[in-house]
């Protein structure tokens, strides 16, 4: 089921992918990174729910994929709090109550924030790839990444994706991190009010970031956290390693009860 949802005067894309019969069934919801949408997920979000009990709902942020153009200046740190407000507000129109969230790289960032914010409406977090604070290494990595794209075919190929609004969500993403504005940027003592549980997982050769982003978040949260190097995989371990990814959720799902 698709759906096209006016949130604070944005249109916003989402599709619902309904496995289970029950009304009660969580609901898996998945936060795409700084390139991605709804369409790019593949069929992780399917198996996950399939294997855990739960319906799931993939949605296109605004400036993404089949949401409307994002028409804000240039990101600065308000852009996740921005975020994070925003998917509460597609969750009320949405009228879901138990909430997963699941969310990758910028999508974790925003995650975690929104479980910050409210606490008492995410029953569980699970984030691939998150940043919560910047690294040296983090910088160069966007860097060398965005040099190596000018003689590569990845900007046409996310147009397949995000058509006319490919080169500003490249162009924010290019400029952000190195801005004045993210300078010192550092969101882990906003976390501490976190309450659910959370899975926290990176690939094994993930160069955006240092594996320091999982011991940092697992030191300063004060909820239940179980911290996972993804082996074979970089960024990306829901694509990279899916099947091991898959298993590392599953698992985590049964231990804390949240499987079916």
């Amino acid at each position: 089921m698709n759906y096209h949802i006016d949130i604070d005067s944005h249109f916003i894309y989402a599709e619902k992918i309904s496995l289970q019969q029950s009304d009660d069934a969580p609901l898996i919801i998945f936060l795409h990174d700084a390139w991605g949408c709804a369409a790019l997920w593949g069929d992780f979000p399917e198996k996950l729910a399939a294997q855990t009990g739960c319906n799931a709902l993939l949605y296109d942020r605004r400036g993404f994929g089949q949401s409307g153009a994002d028409e804000s200046g240039e990101r600065t740190p308000e852009y996740f709090y921005d975020e994070a407000h925003a998917l509460i507000a597609l969750v009320d129109v949405l009228h879901v109550k138990k909430i997963i969230l699941f969310g990758h790289s910028d999508g974790a960032t925003i995650a975690l924030l929104a479980a910050a914010i409210f606490p008492e409406r995410i029953e569980a977090l699970m984030v691939e790839s998150p940043h919560t604070f910047l690294e040296e290494c983090g910088l160069k990595a966007v860097a060398e990444t965005a040099r190596k794209a000018q003689g590569t075919n990845l900007i046409q190929a996310l147009e397949k994706h995000h058509g006319e609004k490919t080169q500003l969500l490249f162009k924010k993403w290019k400029n952000c991190w190195a801005s004045e504005a993210f300078a010192g940027w550092n969101l882990l003592p906003e976390l501490e009010n976190i309450k659910c549980p959370v899975l926290a997982f990176r690939g094994e050769n993930d160069v955006f970031d240092s594996h320091e982003q999982l011991y940092q978040l697992q030191a300063h949260l004060q909820s239940t956290i179980e911290i996972t190097i993804i082996p074979e995989a970089a960024h990306s371990p829901h694509r990279e390693a899916q099947g091991n990814t898959l298993k590392t959720c599953i698992e985590w799902f049964k231990n804390h009860h949240l499987h079916k």
